[in-house]
């Protein structure tokens, strides 16, 4: 269910980024939806559950640029191990915690093509690994923030167990408008709206902008702190020429298919969700409800990616060809109605499976932008989707290799074709 929660406006922002010249020709207003988490726990009250860090020379790369070795994977482990109850399927001291508050939970229980899946990658060349390891180029079935079957987010690990603390006062739909500073430039309060009073909350020791790589820019430049001439523009006094909203960067994913497969290989809702299915899910968590649909995926590099970095992100969607699927694709994507109907006409009703190719490392670099002061308006989210020429060379050898994935022997066992 949790591609139908998205694009709420009551707990999603419901941002659109601006359209975009090179990529999302087939959706609504050539743009795509950009969901953020409008409730406590954020995102990870939307998300599609897949419990997967960075690459190890990601946080190195932070640790370099920034001149602070702190921030290197070998420091932040620790960290990724302290957050973990994890029951997943590469149990291992050296990378997975016990003992923590998020609950990481195993996907098996409703792995459909999965096994092929693994399959294809050792046919390919490529071993079965952890990728909250290493993440050296492999296949794997993906863990879950998951717990008995539903969602576990940052709320229920985090906020509830803390609610009852003296110390913390949360103050759910308040909407922050702005950051105040004293005379030497040092952040004392956050001015917010709530129930229609506007409220300022002073800081005792310091204020954490912490609303996401749309939000903070957003606050802060509302607040002073950003491009110069952008401000202006906007008659917002400037309190700091900083390249805020710049540098926005974003992993475009496309989807290669359906491939059709043998029947009952893949989920499909319209056959899968009935009251016995439920009636399992509400007794044990487990079934077809309990499944995110995301079943497994792989990295890899590209001609132009260092061996030991990735830059090629696969996901295989184990979904039928159905009404179902066309929903997904309509409301949470925004493609164009009537276009799906049209493509799956041939094989409409069967088994199949999606992959989606994903640019680990997009080279493109877009900003956020205020349309106005009011705190209220919308943004200018443009990610500049594929306008680095290496970021569409890398697409397309995803592309590529998501058909010589469908060629494999293992798929052929199963029927798959594309459609």
């Amino acid at each position: 269910m949790a591609p139908f929660i998205l694009n709420n406006p009551n707990i999603d922002w419901c941002d659109r980024a601006v359209p975009q010249k090179l990529a999302f020709q087939s959706l609504l207003h050539k743009a795509p939806n950009v969901n953020r988490g409008k409730l406590l726990g954020g995102g990870s009250c939307l998300n599609h559950m897949i419990a997967m860090r960075g690459h190890p020379n990601d946080y190195n790369n932070w640790a370099h640029e920034a001149n602070d070795s702190s921030w290197s994977y070998e420091n932040l482990l620790p960290f990724f191990k302290k957050m973990e109850n994890y029951h997943g399927t590469f149990p291992d001291d050296k990378y997975h915690g016990s003992e923590g508050p998020l609950h990481i939970s195993s996907h098996q229980v409703v792995a459909r093509l999965v096994p092929e899946w693994l399959e294809a990658g050792k046919e390919l060349g490529f071993p079965t690994k952890d990728p909250n390891g290493e993440q050296s180029e492999s296949f794997f079935p993906f863990d879950t923030t998951t717990k008995n079957g539903a969602r576990h987010s940052t709320n229920q690990a985090y906020i509830y167990p803390a609610i009852n603390r003296p110390n913390l006062r949360i103050k759910t739909y308040a909407h922050a408008t702005k950051i105040e500073f004293d005379s030497n430039n040092i952040a004392i309060g956050v001015r917010y709206f709530r129930n229609n009073v506007h409220y300022y909350a002073r800081a005792q020791k310091e204020v954490i902008v912490s609303s996401g790589a749309i939000g903070s820019p957003q606050l802060l430049m509302l607040s002073g702190i950003g491009p110069e001439a952008q401000l202006k523009s906007q008659g917002i006094p400037v309190r700091s020429n900083r390249p805020v909203g710049q540098n926005l960067q974003d992993h475009i994913m496309v989807f290669v298919g359906p491939f059709v497969v043998d029947d009952g290989k893949s989920l499909s809702f319209e056959r899968e969700l009935n009251i016995d299915t439920l009636n399992e899910y509400v007794a044990s968590g487990t079934g077809p409800y309990s499944a995110v649909g995301v079943m497994a995926g792989s990295i890899k590099s590209s001609s132009i990616a260092a061996p030991d970095w990735p830059d090629i992100y696969m996901k295989m969607v184990a979904l039928a060809v159905t009404n179902h699927t066309i929903n997904i694709f309509e409301n949470y994507y925004g493609l164009k109605p009537g276009l799906l109907p049209k493509y799956f006409a041939k094989d409409f009703g069967k088994d199949g499976f999606f992959i989606a190719p994903i640019l680990g490392l997009a080279k493109t670099r877009g900003e956020v932008k205020l349309r106005s002061a009011d705190p209220f308006d919308r943004l200018d989210i443009d990610p500049m989707y594929l306008a680095d020429p290496d970021d569409f060379k890398i697409m397309m050898e995803g592309v590529k290799f998501a058909l010589q994935i469908a060629e494999t022997k293992a798929f052929r066992k199963v029927g798959a074709r594309l459609t």
